[in-house]
């Protein structure tokens, strides 16, 4: 991103990026940790560990590897022959066994592909899903308080890189075992969308660094906001299209970030803004492309790369 838009304050287009990036969109993981933690538990696939390991290691392991290592290998070629001077964060070159691994499998740090840190982090949590199982069903509140005490203040080290997703996944299966019900807040919702909001603005406006209130809440304040848009035309389209979503979760950074190298070349500092509205939906389109033809031509594969999605 071009200096000049850092500052939320430089103008209109900074100040809602800021917003955006920094704060609404950083609710989606714990979202998805939360959804993932409720439909492990409900299926009480914490129960049935050699299925845990087998599905988890198809639907999330294997995915992790197919859309990391093959990056590492491209970074290395382009950093070893020079072809663009970009500075990325985590070089390949020259080579490293460890720090391949560690690109991979993101186990001391992002993975190269860095949005899937969160497949990284559910398996993790999915294998702990068993003794989270016990806790749920004999002492659920005191469990929560644990996984609390545990993962706030980050005393598990690097077994989860971010903090919260322990207790969002916690939560998830706190609702599947104890029966909540989920529409008992959808009444709410305006107070949700507005508390959302506000806290998206002040993380956006006021460089909060600690979110981690903002995002163990999150769930809570987004799974309401569904009861105003699940009868919206749009809303069943996207719920249609739901099949692609993973396929577009694990492969757009990698395609942002060639779009980002084409426009860092050529672009201009004024039509930044285009390109940020613009390259998502065209990486989206290309994720979508991308696994229409690999399902068409080579669908055993494409259930690998996209863990039978």
């Amino acid at each position: 991103m071009p200096g000049e838009f850092a500052d939320p304050r430089s103008g209109a287009f900074a100040l809602i990026r800021s917003i955006l990036c920094d704060g609404l969109f950083r609710v989606t993981v714990p979202v998805l940790t939360a959804i993932s933690g409720y439909l492990l538990f409900r299926s009480g696939l914490d129960r049935r560990w050699g299925d845990l390991v087998s599905r988890k290691s198809r639907t999330i392991l294997l995915p992790l590897v197919v859309w990391n290592l093959p990056l590492v290998v491209a970074l290395y070629v382009v950093e070893a022959r020079h072809l663009t001077g970009h500075a990325f964060v985590a070089p390949a070159y020259p080579f490293d066994l460890a720090n391949w691994i560690d690109m991979t499998l993101g186990l001391t740090a992002q993975p190269v592909n860095y949005p899937l840190y969160f497949l990284r982090d559910l398996i993790v949590l999915s294998f702990l899903a068993p003794l989270f199982g016990m806790a749920l069903r004999r002492a659920p509140w005191f469990g929560l308080a644990a996984v609390t005490l545990v993962f706030y203040p980050d005393l598990d080290g690097l077994l989860v890189t971010r903090d919260t997703m322990a207790i969002t996944f916690y939560l998830g299966g706190l609702a599947a075992t104890r029966r909540w019900d989920l529409t008992a807040l959808d009444r709410f919702w305006p107070v949700c969308f507005g508390l959302l909001v506000l806290g998206a603005t002040l993380i956006g406006t006021q460089y909060l660094a600690d979110i981690r209130g903002f995002t163990a809440l999150a769930p809570l304040l987004v799974w309401p906001l569904t009861a105003a848009v699940v009868d919206h035309p749009a809303a069943r389209r996207l719920a249609a299209a739901s099949s692609v979503s993973f396929a577009v979760f694990v492969s757009h950074a990698p395609i942002l970030l060639a779009f980002w190298l084409v426009f860092e070349r050529f672009g201009t500092v004024g039509s930044y803004p285009l390109f940020w509205l613009l390259a998502p939906l065209a990486a989206i389109g290309v994720a979508v492309g991308v696994r229409t033809i690999l399902y068409r031509v080579a669908p055993r594969c494409a259930a690998l790369v996209y863990g039978a999605r």
